[in-house]
């Protein structure tokens, strides 16, 4: 299926189920710490000096500043979530 036209699906299922569609752009957000709170600049708009406080050691696996390590799509879908949260009503907060 083209991505167009999946993403037009999706748009009709979330207004039948009162769910707010957004769409944003990725960038960073493989890269950044989601637990150390890394920020996430725009696509080209990344400040001089910017860099992320961890890094992924393999295909799938993230490790943050303390050594801790993640899933690498669950790294990079938290930080997703942070950027949609930047400009939206949503609210997020770590738990744990």
């Amino acid at each position: 299926m083209p991505l167009g036209k999946l993403k037009e699906r999706l748009k009709q299922l979330c207004d039948l189920h009162g769910i707010q569609f957004v769409e944003t752009e990725e960038s960073y957000t493989s890269k950044a710490s989601y637990q150390d709170g890394d920020s996430l600049p725009k696509y080209g708009e990344k400040p001089d000096g910017w860099k992320a406080s961890g890094k992924r050691i393999s295909r799938g696996l993230y490790r943050s500043a303390d050594g801790s390590i993640v899933n690498g799509d669950l790294n990079g879908s938290a930080n997703i979530l942070r950027k949609v949260a930047s400009f939206s009503s949503l609210r997020l907060r770590l738990t744990g």
